[in-house]
């Protein structure tokens, strides 16, 4: 098996759908390949290189994870940093 790389930092969808993908031992290109959800579009959406999601795509997400990943989760797309980040600038 290979190793995983490190994911960039996520949004707030990003990381519930992480957080589902992991708990179903499920990597992003085999749960869009299952979902027939396009794959570049997900990853962007995870790290926020969509600022804003389309409505189609966070429900294709809400449903393919059974409501796991709702719709809202996608409502402000965009990666928070980290108070310990923002204090050492």
């Amino acid at each position: 098996m290979g190793t995983r790389r490190s994911h960039k930092k996520l949004t707030k969808g990003g990381r519930a759908l992480r957080a589902y993908l992991d708990q179903n031992a499920l990597s992003v290109p085999v749960f869009c390949e299952r979902s027939r959800i396009d794959r570049f579009r997900v990853q962007k959406a995870m790290t926020g290189e969509i600022e804003k999601v389309s409505v189609d795509l966070a429900y294709q997400i809400e449903r393919a994870t059974s409501g796991a990943v709702p719709m809202t989760a996608w409502r402000e797309n965009k990666v928070k940093e980290s108070p310990k980040a923002s204090a050492a600038a």
